[in-house]
């Protein structure tokens, strides 16, 4: 719609001033023109004739400049509020989508290349562009995305829908404006690299998914099978600690029954396979995702370990060797693995056990001795004959309640202590240290400190101050020393007062002090070394209080409490030389995995300077391939492809190099993944319109059979994006007109297409005739 036409001008400043600039131009203007007309009145060869007609051009270029000063213009508006959008559209080109399950018995493909080839949907598409601003991008794909060009033909070995959306979401998630992405597929899903589900939530509120499934999910295969498709490990996975597994099941022909799974680990010295956990059944009537998971201890020590999802064969199947498949993990040495007894609810151990749960190198077993518990006072109850801990946390209770009566575990703790090498800390409270008996066991010659003091409780503001001693890892809690300094001055609250650890013992190490209202200095956090193992006191029991007043605080209290388990358990420094980890540890032969690892080099806390390595992939046959290591930003960085065939291979890296100091530093590590070759696409030929459901659930978008009508339902509902007060003015010329590019082309284009080139060509060619006539006529 076009408004109605008006004349308007843009003069430049002082011109553009309210009242006054336009006045001030024509006073200035009528000036000039008479100024003009006197000049030439008193000429001696001055006919009226030739006065006319200079005096003429004059005013004409006079007039010219008025023109480029006031800028006129014939403007109107247009309304212009369909904004531009644009539409997503993927076609599944796997090979299951050569299965002729559609009407007329066409293949899958063919129906899907006749929605959008041919008919009223084809049309559709085709005029949304001009009719309602929507761009229709294609693509198609099966475990890859790339441009849709006609003849295709369904060969894909996969139909790996998390991965479409991941590249999808990559290319256009950014862009405003999405109407929405239109899937038309079978939703067969197998991929391995992204989660179809989890990719589909990003999708939600930006742009919705519709898909449109295609195939039938009745159809069934002449033969039965039962498949392990996929194997995979939440990582980290540290010693000691929970080790989840998950694998995804393709059963054709089974679709009724139930499966047995079971899980079996084998480490890296070689050890045969052994089944860990309990067999888990997967009911593949009511588990939509055919996902079996675990969750089983990690091993107690560090290294890489293959982990095999077995699932039972049933009567009838065709190939029972892919019943199971493999893949590799590496159990990392810092986990941690704490028992924490405590003689009551406390917030203190509370908030501290919570935190602890956060950091995956720390696993928290809690025993609760509360008072007049008998019911486990004759049995293991700290199971120290079936876990491995490393470290022992004695929290607000008695030597009596702690042990049940049975001196035997104080022997047991002293024990693992000495000779073990685990850590052993105990917390301040009403009923610990002396005032719950503990100068009488059998722990108390571990303590670094006395239990002498004359009051076992301070019942006053403690402030705390760290040591140097303290400062150099258990209390440091910033790298710069300005920060570390107002952590602990200004963000740390004194706390709710203390329990009295008396005289320090010879050889003990004080890390913090607590100086009271009054300005006793006391001794807070002492540690010292018995045996193998460290013991460390802490008599403060509201650090829950003291910490948890900001976000920078609360980060703050969580690496404290993280940092003493660590330090107990002597995994301050827990790092090696060189680590080699891949991103994933299953690659599919025939489907153009490309394999990442990243390297690790480094000696303490510092990346190794000049590293230059020595990396090989190692085949199945003993194969060598070279492999480039380049430097990045935290670490280093290699990429190999193309596996030549299926089987175990091994990443062998060697590093050399040098530290802070110029010494020298060698490093190797060894990392295993598995190349497979199944073929999965064909396991499963339903159609899986179940999964494409939800994927248009969490997406917020919808999901249709491919029927054409559907389809084209769907496109003629698809409306323009309206912006209703969305207009665009229209003037010309077009006085503030810029140019495209910095070209000489477009400048000149520019100033023609906004009139100040033309202006600027008559004003010029005014004057040089004006000043031609008066040299012929004699007026100069």
């Amino acid at each position: 719609m076009i408004s109605a036409v008006s004349l308007v001008t843009d003069p430049p400043w002082p011109w553009s001033l309210p009242g006054v600039g336009v006045g001030a131009l024509a006073a200035v203007a009528a000036a000039l023109a008479g100024l003009t007309v006197i000049t030439y009145l008193g000429a001696a060869k001055a006919t009226p004739r030739r006065l006319a007609a200079v005096v003429g051009l004059r005013l004409l270029a006079l007039a010219v400049a008025l023109i480029v000063i006031l800028r006129p213009s014939l403007a109107h508006d247009e309304d212009d509020n369909i904004v531009p959008s644009k539409l997503l559209v993927h076609l599944d080109i796997s090979e299951s989508m050569g299965r002729t399950d559609e009407f007329d018995n066409r293949s899958r493909y063919e129906h899907a290349k006749r929605l959008l080839t041919s008919g009223r949907a084809a049309t559709l598409l085709k005029s949304l562009s001009a009719e309602r601003k929507i761009e229709v991008v294609y693509s198609m794909g099966a475990e890859d995305v790339r441009p849709l060009e006609f003849p295709a033909k369904p060969v894909g070995r996969r139909t790996d829908i998390g991965t479409w959306l991941h590249e999808l979401w990559q290319r256009h998630g950014r862009e405003k404006n999405l109407r929405g992405l239109v899937l038309l597929t079978d939703g067969a899903d197998n991929g391995t690299r992204f989660a179809a589900l989890d990719q589909a939530a990003a999708y939600r509120g930006v742009c919705p998914i519709y898909a449109i499934g295609l195939g039938s999910p009745t159809t069934t295969a002449a033969t039965k099978d039962i498949a392990v498709e996929k194997v995979w490990v939440k990582e980290p996975v540290f010693a000691k600690g929970t080790m989840e597994v998950a694998a995804t099941v393709a059963a054709p022909g089974f679709e009724d029954a139930v499966v047995l799974a079971s899980l079996w680990l084998e480490e890296v010295d070689g050890k045969p396979l052994r089944q860990v956990g309990a067999r888990q059944p997967l009911d593949l009537r009511t588990q939509l995702d055919k996902t079996i998971r675990f969750q089983v201890d990690a091993p107690d020590r560090q290294g890489e370990v293959k982990l095999t999802v077995k699932v039972e064969p049933l009567p009838g199947e065709v190939n029972v060797a892919n019943n199971e498949a493999s893949t590799y993990v590496n159990v990392s040495k810092e986990g941690v693995s704490i028992l924490w007894v405590e003689g009551k609810l406390r917030l203190e151990s509370g908030f501290a056990r919570e935190t602890l749960a956060k950091d995956p190198r720390l696993r928290v077993f809690r025993v609760l001795r509360l008072p007049g518990d008998k019911a486990v006072a004759n049995g293991d109850f700290f199971e120290f004959g079936k876990r491995s801990y490393d470290v022992i946390v004695i929290g607000d209770l008695s030597a009596q309640r702690f042990s049940g009566g049975r001196p035997e575990v104080f022997d047991a703790i002293r024990d693992l202590v000495v000779t073990k090498g685990v850590g052993l800390l105990m917390l301040g409270g009403y009923d610990t240290f002396a005032a719950g008996g503990w100068r009488e066991t059998k722990i108390y010659p571990l303590l670094p400190v006395k239990l002498d003091a004359a009051v076992p409780q301070v019942e006053t503001k403690i402030r705390v101050t760290p040591t140097p001693a303290g400062e150099l890892f258990l209390l440091k809690l910033a790298s710069a020393p300005a920060k570390q300094k107002e952590l602990w001055e200004s963000r740390f609250q004194p706390l709710d007062g203390m329990a009295a650890l008396g005289t320090v013992e010879p050889g003990a190490t004080v890390y913090a002090h607590g100086t009271t209202a009054a300005g006793q200095e006391l001794p807070l956090l002492v540690s010292i070394e018995r045996g193998q193992g460290r013991v460390l006191v802490f008599g403060g029991d509201t650090t829950y209080l003291a910490w948890r007043q900001s976000k920078e605080a609360i980060a703050a209290y969580e690496r404290f409490w993280s940092q003493v388990m660590l330090w107990l358990a002597k995994q301050e420094q827990a790092k090696g030389y060189l680590v080699v980890r891949p991103d994933r540890r299953r690659l599919d032969l025939g489907g153009n995995d490309v394999l990442g690892f990243n390297v690790k080099f480094t000696k303490g806390a510092n990346k190794v300077r000049q590293a230059k390595f020595d990396a090989k992939i190692v085949g199945p046959r003993g194969e060598l391939a070279p492999v480039t290591i380049v430097e990045e930003a935290d670490g280093f960085r290699g990429t190999w492809s193309a596996p030549p065939a299926a089987g175990e291979y091994r990443i062998v890296v060697e590093g050399s190099g040098v530290d802070e100091q110029q010494q020298p530093v060698h490093g190797a590590d060894v990392a295993r993944f598995m190349v497979y070759d199944d073929d999965v696409e064909n396991l499963r030929p339903a159609a899986d319109h179940e999964l494409l459901k939800r994927i248009a659930q969490v997406s917020g978008g919808e999901f249709f059979p491919a029927e054409e009508r559907k389809f084209v339902q769907f496109l003629e509902k698809l409306p323009p994006l309206i912006d209703a007060e969305r207009t665009t003015a229209v003037r010309w010329p077009d006085w503030r007109r810029n140019p495209v590019s910095d070209s000489v082309g477009d400048q000149l284009s520019a100033l023609w297409d906004s009139a100040a080139l033309p202006c600027f060509l008559a004003f010029v060619a005014l004057l040089c005739l004006e000043w031609f006539l008066r040299r012929r006529w004699g007026l100069v």
